[in-house]
């Protein structure tokens, strides 16, 4: 995690600090097919969503955007680095509103994304 801060240059939000302990490094089946583990967010994360927004010629992510989940590399979601334990979440999709607010905070955004998981697993 204190990788992840030095990386983004700022501190790692509270709330997301507590998700990646839980699942930064295996998550089993929750959200197959989406990345969002230490070795993404390190390394690809930002940079996939920096080069979509310049390939569909979009305005780029702000300078303070952290790019902490990405979905098969057209939709990506981001928080503002500052000083909110709990920062709102933005996404970036291709296609849609470019930059357009996602959920009020990081925790509300978890708790919808696992309650879509519950119910699309239990409709399997």
């Amino acid at each position: 995690i204190a990788a992840l801060g030095a990386a983004w240059g700022g501190t790692v939000p509270a709330a997301y600090a507590e998700f990646l302990r839980v699942a930064g490094k295996r998550a089993g089946d929750f959200l197959t097919g989406s990345d969002f583990d230490y070795d993404f967010v390190l390394r690809r994360a930002a940079r996939s969503a920096r080069g979509l927004a310049e390939e569909l010629g979009e305005p780029p992510l702000p300078a303070n955007a952290a790019v902490f989940f990405g979905h098969q590399d057209y939709q990506f979601f981001w928080f503002p680095l500052g000083e909110e334990p709990d920062p709102p979440v933005f996404r970036f999709m291709d296609g849609h509103e470019v930059h357009s607010q996602s959920a009020a905070s990081f925790s509300a955004w978890l708790s919808d994304v696992t309650n879509q998981h519950v119910q699309e697993t239990a409709r399997s």
